[in-house]
């Protein structure tokens, strides 16, 4: 038998009977929880060395904890207690940990990159602590000891003796519990708390020395969970064909800077180069607050089918913690049980060759309970239940967006999108565009509507026969304005092709509910169009300022303008949906109140879930006595107190809200058009309010 900590393992025995199905299966352990179980042979490893608490920030206020710095040396030493105080050592086999040396780290790192750190361990702390002198070394990101250079070749040593042993098949898989970090050290740099790259390193020395034999290692996958991208693994292997880089990360913008560490190069477009495209994976979350629902969703739609069609011989984990819910730095929710299940999916590949190597998290609590989990797992325990899971709108577009770059490169993600090329792009026309005609003949066929001429030359350019209003504007009494986005496609895709299938797919324009209320009520409608050619009509501020500019620009020709103006109109519902909202919202922020009042106006707002709508502060009081807001309510595990506050705070702000499961203001106006045609009826203080609207 393999000693463990000290102690011999015995045979398994069960209820005081011998285990002989351990016996023939020498790599399983027996593990369930008692006096009388013992290991038969531990099939987890795992490394550990108190000596890697020594790198510490030497150069922080002394006055403040010893573990001030987020990546702290408790991180290890927490980890450690955790799996002590679950009683788990005994059924794990302790590797004996070694430093990796300079021909090792240079499979990956430049020797520049090795002699520097070395030189760190012979000069004392104040050169070490200079700003000249860490500028030199471009040591932005990293603090550092005379212990650093000592550490960091442990810890890359650590990881190394873990795979070796995997592969060598002395345990069935490992986890490596060290520090500092590695994946965001490039080849050429360290940053980020980052030295040495443990895993890139690890991955090219199994390549290097394990590609022949009987089990041979010629294909491996890396999955880097960490809440930052792993930018120094990309760079070792962007045009490597034989490692799968995938990194679920942040990359929304906070502070006016993106997330870190905020390279262009943590986006979905980056695939990899020459024979590696398609071998490198970048999930980037748009926003915080990411949890289980969203981390599964990722795994079972992206990560898991490349993974099977890949068909790695290796896989590695980059376990970083920091999306774990109670880290302030990653401001995410992934739970323990989360990491329990992602580390089952990927234990299920590579005849379950795993190790996962400790990376960032910086919740002392959660960064331990989380790697508890994982272990659980890894020595052979089912991951606990989940609630009914199911993940947010900004995950699910992600993942779709993901999807349709990565199908270029694989068959299993489908439905596949080819972008189109140089020579055809100049005959072709974007869809919201070509739709127009389409909206156009909508109006036609309701009533007679008027194209308004903008008479502004940028937003002529951008909105060009996408404002209409009734030919009966000018004497009619009544109105509404209707602002919103283009028409909706219903479109059903052949899996294999990615075609649409023309006969199953629909175009419908909202507008025909707005039309066809107004006229049962002779009532005269503006009808605003806020769509922009693409990339504009994302969600980017360009987007936005022009949107603002359009509904100002309207706003102000119909009530300020004595040419255009609707002089006899005393009662307008405005019905804003989609982006129109957020546009509708910024022009309230500058309207003069008696304009309001003048026209007895209400409003109707359905916002996209995606882009949640600022109170209508400046008009506050209107709010509260003339809008009905629809939001979509959050029906997943995030569903936190942030979330439960914004929804009273939205009821407090206006007369009536109705909170829905939509998925899309386009729904959330379909399915409460009843309500919202009796609302507006209501305000148009009609005596008799319509029967409901099919």
């Amino acid at each position: 038998m393999i000693p463990t900590n000290g102690v011999t393992p015995q045979k398994g025995i069960v209820g005081g009977r011998i285990a002989t199905e351990a016996l023939l299966a020498p790599a399983l352990v027996i593990h369930q929880r008692n006096e009388q179980t013992l290991c038969v042979q531990p099939r987890t490893g795992y490394v550990y060395d108190k000596h890697m608490m020594l790198h510490r920030d030497e150069y922080g206020d002394p006055m403040l904890p010893e573990d001030q710095h987020p990546e702290q040396p408790s991180r290890i030493s927490r980890i450690m207690h955790t799996i002590l105080e679950a009683d788990l050592l005994k059924c794990m086999l302790r590797l004996q940990i070694r430093s990796a040396s300079r021909e090792e780290a240079c499979l990956i790192h430049s020797a520049q990159l090795w002699d520097e750190l070395e030189i760190t361990s012979t000069l004392d702390q104040a050169v070490l602590d200079d700003r000249e002198f860490r500028q030199h070394l471009r040591y932005h990101s990293l603090y550092v000891n005379h212990h650093t250079a000592t550490c960091a070749k442990l810890s890359l040593g650590g990881v190394l003796v873990s795979a070796i042993a995997v592969a060598e098949k002395r345990v069935s898989n490992a986890f490596a519990i060290v520090r500092p970090p590695g994946h965001h050290a490039d080849p050429d740099q360290s940053s980020g708390f980052c030295f040495f790259n443990n895993v890139a390193v690890t991955a090219k020395y199994l390549l290097c020395h394990y590609r022949e034999g009987p089990a041979p290692i010629q294909r491996i996958l890396i999955l880097d969970w960490d809440i930052h991208h792993g930018n120094g693994t990309q760079t070792a292997f962007y045009d490597d064909p034989n490692v799968l880089f995938v990194s679920i990360h942040r990359f929304d913008i906070r502070g006016g800077e993106r997330f870190y560490p905020g390279r262009p190069e943590a986006d979905m477009t980056f695939v990899g180069e020459g024979a590696g495209r398609g071998k490198n994976v970048n999930i980037p979350w748009d926003q915080a607050a990411m949890g289980d629902a969203d981390y599964l969703y990722a795994f079972d739609t992206i990560v898991m089918p490349l993974a099977r069609e890949f068909a790695p011989d290796f896989v590695l984990i980059s376990a970083g913690f920091d999306a774990a819910k109670g880290d302030e730095l990653g401001g995410c929710l992934v739970s323990p049980a989360g990491y329990a299940h992602m580390t089952h999916r990927l234990a299920s590949l590579a005849g379950g060759r795993l190790v996962a190597a400790l990376e960032g998290g910086y919740n002392i609590e959660a960064i331990s309970q989380s790697a508890l989990a994982c272990i659980r797992v890894m020595l052979g325990d089912a991951p606990p239940a989940l609630p009914s899971l199911a993940p947010c709108a900004s995950a699910v577009k992600t993942i779709h967006d993901v999807v349709a770059i990565q199908s270029r490169f694989w068959k299993t993600m489908r439905p596949r999108y080819e972008p189109l090329s140089d020579d055809i792009l100049p005959l072709a026309t974007e869809l919201n565009r070509a739709l127009l005609p389409f909206e156009a003949i909508v109006k036609r066929k309701h009533s007679q509507m008027i194209s308004v001429a903008l008479g502004e030359p940028t937003l002529s350019s951008h909105f060009d026969r996408q404002v209409f209003v009734s030919s009966s504007i000018r004497t009619a009494t009544k109105a509404i304005l209707w602002i919103h986005e283009g028409s909706v496609l219903s479109i059903k895709l052949n899996a294999a092709t990615g075609e649409p299938a023309s006969s199953e797919s629909f175009i419908y324009d909202k507008s025909e509910l707005i039309y066809r209320l107004s006229n049962d009520q002779q009532w005269a409608v503006v009808d605003v169009n806020v769509t922009l050619p693409a990339p504009l009509h994302s969600h980017s501020k360009e987007g936005k300022r022009l949107r603002t500019a359009l509904i100002a620009h309207v706003w102000h020709s119909l009530f300020r303008n004595s040419d255009i103006s609707m002089s006899e109109i005393d009662r307008v519902v405005i019905i804003a949906d989609g982006r129109g909202c957020q546009a509708f919202s910024d022009v309230m922020a500058d309207v003069d109140l008696a304009d309001l009042e003048q026209i007895s106006a209400a409003c109707v707002l359905t916002p996209s879930p995606l882009q949640p709508l600022r109170p209508l502060r400046a008009t506050a009081g209107w709010s509260k006595k003339s809008v009905l807001h629809i939001a979509s309510e959050s029906t997943d595990a995030k569903t936190d107190a942030k979330t439960l506050r914004r929804q009273a705070m939205l009821k407090t702000t206006y007369a009536e809200v109705i909170l829905t499961n939509g998925q899309a203001s386009t729904h959330n106006l379909i399915k409460e058009w009843p309500f919202i045609a009796h609302f507006v009826c209501a305000r148009m203080v009609i005596d008799q309010v319509p029967a409901k609207l099919d």
